[in-house]
């Protein structure tokens, strides 16, 4: 019962109407947007209920973390102990970067690829997850 309140809250006050926010030009029926689950940062993983979806450039944003700097730097093998190290602190850099750019540009998920059948294209938030790390 907790669980389905909370669920119930979440999404009252996730809904942009509640606070009075214009709804953003992309959003669509959530079957028009086909992506795979492992292409999914954060937010939603599957793409039923995605309305308004964002893209980042993935390899652009990793290069950018501190962690994929320092890889490459050092040419640090990402098999090796301290390749895996820095790759796990990477992407967590990421997610955190990603959730707070999410939020400020009111998407309800963040992708690596998304695409959509009516040819409308997700919003790129890839300058924006770059300045949040």
């Amino acid at each position: 019962m907790r669980i389905i309140f909370a669920l119930l809250l979440f999404s009252i006050l996730s809904s942009a109407s509640i606070f009075g926010c214009v709804a953003l030009a992309n959003v669509t029926a959530a079957s028009d947007w086909v992506a795979i689950s492992s292409d999914s940062i954060c937010g939603l993983s599957s793409t039923r209920g995605v309305r308004s979806p964002g893209v980042i450039d993935y390899q652009k944003v990793y290069d950018a973390t501190d962690s994929g700097k320092k890889m490459k730097k050092d040419g640090v093998d990402l098999d090796s102990p301290k390749g895996a190290q820095l790759d796990a602190s990477a992407k967590r850099e990421i997610r955190v970067a990603c959730i707070t750019a999410m939020n400020a540009a009111q998407l309800d998920s963040l992708w690596k690829k998304i695409t959509n059948k009516k040819g409308i294209l997700p919003t790129d938030v890839t300058v924006k997850v770059i300045k949040e790390l």
